[in-house]
């Protein structure tokens, strides 16, 4: 019998068994593969929420510390561009004359600038402004600036060009707008600054005539152009939160004493606010911008045009204005005669005093549920009963306040309030209002004695001996005191419903409050915007 013998393909067979094995292999590896998708979505969606809790918490640091170099940088602005002016220096204006035009007022005198601070390139977030600044500069009377920070969340539920808008976006979708319809980048840039200085006027019931725009570079290379920063850190800071890159932290401490701060350090000492309170925050700005101004003033700085000219070189690459030079050479002759201890620094914030929280001046905003605005962290006007949500009303006064009455920021008159028969908690209302409109209240409590009417007083007036007595500095600074605080008087006496208000010895000695309101058994509380509004439609 006969046969053949013939090779096996072993490669078919091989492959064959290849192709079952990868097959097999994918089969088991789908679900595996689908879980490590899961994984790394959630990953994903845990690292972003990360962020923006980050991006949130840098927000309210970066509020201070480009508001800070907003106050600086208009300091140094006026000084370096009056400086360049006087030496002959500033060739655009030396060519068309240094004669300074007429800065813009409202019928009271008063010079408004919106400032708004930007991160660099660098900054995440391109055309948000993440400062907002109102100043408004009175030259001739009181010789001060009022300065109100408005936070980036705030939310505006209706606006001219966009509708609804969170008020840190609302420059940058201006801008992208006009850019869309054909203007070129800086057109779109100072007509969008014009813009928001309207709508940010118009929610406020006040004129704003220009606008300034600054970014944290400008801050830090002008406080090194100048040399650095002397200052007297009162006691040891520790921060281990402060925002670092990429959504991190880092530490930054500074000892007690005597400090020299270039730059970098003296925007970190700003910024800082983890382990100290508001409060000493803006001392700390306020210590910084004297020290700035102080530097360029007595120092043999002002004295080298190379280095003048190198501090307007950084701040004109940093600083974007609707102001002309001749203006600003104008706003520079204003600063010469004004003093830092004369600005009155304020700012919006949700300390309202509602719901057991503690109240603090500009405390009318809250922060409703991220649900009601598909998660976004904002921040909405306190409205007063039977207003509309979002109101304005308390905001508008408070501004009106600020500006109309300076001087009583200024003095800062100390304030008792003493329930005399009024409803448990009543004084406690009152004294959260006056609070919150940036009034001195240094006492809230019980007295001794039932009274059946409210009534004001304040601390009986300063005798006067003759004219050695008058020209007294201590007895006239004094004098002026009492005036300020019978005027403020007599403002809560109407404002609360025509009290009566007279002078004498005030009722509780352990603050000398300079006035003293007593809410009576006929007492109840009512907000003042309200208590006001009622008052001009009775009148």
């Amino acid at each position: 019998m006969s046969f053949q013998t013939r090779r096996i393909r072993a490669d078919r067979k091989s492959s064959a068994s290849w192709k079952k094995t990868a097959l097999f292999l994918v089969t088991c590896a789908r679900p595996l593969i689908s879980l490590y998708r899961k994984i790394e979505q959630r990953k994903k969606r845990r690292q972003e929420r990360q962020k923006e809790e980050l991006r949130e918490r840098r927000s309210v640091l970066s509020v201070v510390s480009i508001g800070l170099a907003l106050c600086l940088a208009i300091f140094i602005i006026m000084g370096s561009i009056k400086l360049l002016a006087f030496v002959g220096t500033l060739m655009p204006l030396r060519a068309s004359g240094t004669a300074a035009a007429e800065l813009k007022k409202d019928k009271d005198g008063f010079t408004n600038i919106l400032l708004l601070g930007v991160g660099d390139d660098n900054h995440e977030g391109i055309d948000l402004t993440d400062t907002i600044m109102v100043a408004s500069i009175d030259p001739t009377k009181t010789h001060s600036i009022i300065m109100l920070s408005i936070p980036r969340d705030l939310h505006l539920a209706d606006t001219k060009k966009s509708g609804v808008e969170r008020i840190n976006e609302l420059y940058r979708n201006l801008k992208i707008n006009l850019i869309r319809q054909g203007s070129g980048k800086e057109a779109a840039s100072t007509e969008a600054m014009k813009q928001l200085a309207d709508e940010i006027g118009s929610h406020l019931h006040m004129q704003i005539h220009d606008v300034l725009k600054i970014n944290f570079s400008g801050f830090e290379q002008a406080i090194d152009a100048i040399g650095g920063i002397d200052i007297t850190v009162p006691k040891d800071l520790i921060d281990t939160e402060y925002p670092g890159p990429d959504y991190t932290y880092e530490t930054f401490s500074i000892s007690a004493g005597d400090q020299h701060l270039d730059g970098a350090t003296a925007l970190k000492y700003a910024r800082s606010r983890h382990s100290t309170s508001d409060f000493s925050r803006s001392g700390r700005q306020q210590q910084i911008i004297a020290a700035a101004v102080s530097k360029m003033k007595a120092s043999g700085f002002i004295g080298n045009i190379g280095n003048i000219s190198r501090l307007y070189n950084i701040l004109s690459k940093n600083v974007e204005s609707t102001m002309s030079l001749k203006e600003m050479v104008a706003l520079a002759s204003v600063e010469h005669n004004m003093d830092t201890s004369r600005i009155i620094s304020q700012q919006l914030s949700d300390q309202n005093g509602l719901y057991g929280s503690i109240a603090d001046a500009g405390g009318f905003l809250y922060t409703p549920p991220r649900s009601q605005f598909g998660g976004a962290s904002i921040l909405i006007p306190v409205s007063a009963a039977g207003t509309p949500i979002g109101n304005w009303d308390r905001i508008v006064l408070f501004m009106d306040l600020l500006l109309h009455h300076r001087e009583w920021y200024l003095d800062k008159p100390r304030i008792a309030v003493l329930n005399a028969g009024s409803k448990p908690g009543s004084a406690h209302l009152l004294a959260n209002e006056l609070i919150r409109f940036g009034f001195n209240v240094v006492s809230v409590k019980n007295y001794e004695e039932k009274k059946d009417e409210t009534f004001v007083q304040f601390s009986e007036p300063v005798q006067q001996a003759g004219s050695e007595a008058s020209s007294d500095p201590n007895q006239k600074e004094a004098i002026e005191r009492q005036k300020v605080a019978q005027d403020q008087a007599t403002f809560f006496a109407k404002a609360l419903g025509n009290l009566p208000v007279s002078a004498g010895q005030t009722l509780t000695r352990d603050e000398s409050p300079e006035i003293v309101i007593v809410t009576g058994k006929d007492f109840s509380y009512t907000s003042l915007p309200e208590l006001l509004t009622n008052q001009k439609v009775a009148e």
